[in-house]
């Protein structure tokens, strides 16, 4: 900063990217798909929580769904054994009534909830594209 000297990384590594910059570029195919702020990339695409269920035993993903019908809500198997994901809104009463649910219905050894990583939000963002007019782009 002192110099006014702009480094540019590039890089897979999403923790490298949250330790190091503020301004963030993504490409798809040669094209630059996001130019802006990281704080802003996950103010505005990474709204929502994730929680994180240990079971004592096997739960199928029916099972969940089932009983969390009627909530915004999108489960996802862990590579770990007896472990899923809810990906979820940010609203207080949805995450209390996802958790709520799940532990009536089956016995947990462990929760976690947390916010939805940069690596989800880039990969969402990869996966299911990023409209023209939310794509801020910022002058090179």
């Amino acid at each position: 900063e002192k110099y006014k000297t702009t480094i540019l990384l590039t890089t897979h590594d999403l923790s490298d990217i949250e330790a190091l910059c503020d301004r963030v570029v993504m490409l798809d195919e040669g094209n630059i798909i996001y130019d802006g702020d990281l704080d802003h990339l996950r103010k505005n695409w990474g709204e929502g929580k994730q929680i994180q269920f240990q079971f004592t035993e096997e739960v199928e993903q029916s099972e969940l769904e089932r009983k969390t019908m009627g909530l915004e809500v999108e489960w996802v198997k862990s590579e770990r054994r007896n472990i899923w994901i809810a990906n979820a809104s940010d609203d207080e009463n949805v995450l209390s009534q996802i958790v709520a649910r799940v532990v009536e219905a089956h016995q947990i050894s462990d929760i976690t909830i947390k916010e939805i990583s940069t690596e989800e939000i880039i990969r969402n963002i990869y996966e299911e594209g990023m409209k023209k007019e939310e794509m801020p782009v910022a002058q090179l």
